[in-house]
């Protein structure tokens, strides 16, 4: 019973404060799926070499978006026709070498230790993209529909800015949100057991060493 206790407040834990990154990163999907037009986006990222995956990895070096936000606007990539392994690179490097980590990692780490983990960051996550494209196969098609434009009644007219919004907020929420969201409960879940039942002073216990074992 008292396991239970500290893993339902594991739980609730990790969801409060994962949730309103995870939200950012649905709604930023969402205007990206909604306002950048579908043939400017898969120009700049889809393909399987070099220049398509260095794209993503240098935007997402540029958005300061954390690793639960990147989720869901990496999915959405992905959904507006972006190869799997671009969007893989994209969802590497952007909470892991954006600008706010790399102010904080300037004060913290120094400037040394700062430029091998940058080197190691956008190295790793253009290799990721690279193998990605090779070895994963496309499992989604990109939106064609002709109908962004309009307001969805038929009649043909561009909506507001008001409107396009509604119907990104409508995407994310809606189709993207019901499509990955029981993977996410699943991660969340997975770390909350973790939590529970890691011993308290494993880490320090095995990794406290510079050795290649640790």
């Amino acid at each position: 019973m008292i396991l239970l206790q500290d893993f339902g407040v594991a739980f609730c834990a990790v969801l409060l404060e994962s949730a309103p990154v995870v939200v950012l990163g649905f709604v930023i999907a969402g205007l990206l799926h909604e306002f950048v037009p579908p043939a400017r986006l898969r120009r700049n990222t889809v393909g399987r070499g070099l220049a398509p995956v260095s794209r993503a990895v240098a935007a997402g070096a540029l958005l300061p978006i954390c690793s639960c936000s990147t989720i869901p606007l990496g999915i959405g990539l992905t959904r507006s026709g972006a190869s799997i392994g671009t969007a893989l690179a994209f969802m590497t490097s952007s909470p892991a070498i954006s600008p706010v980590t790399i102010a904080l990692g300037w004060a913290v780490l120094g400037p040394a230790l700062l430029g091998w983990y940058s080197v190691a960051v956008v190295g790793g996550a253009v290799v990721i993209g690279l193998v990605g494209n090779r070895l994963l196969q496309e499992v989604t098609s990109a939106d064609q529909s002709t109908t962004r434009t309009k307001c969805g009644c038929g009649c043909g007219t561009k909506p507001s800015a008001g409107g396009r919004f509604a119907r990104a907020m409508q995407w994310s929420f809606g189709e993207l949100g019901v499509e990955v969201s029981g993977s996410l409960v699943a991660g969340l879940l997975a770390a909350s057991a973790i939590l529970v039942a890691l011993p308290e002073g494993l880490v320090a216990s095995w990794l406290h060493q510079p050795s290649w074992l640790a």
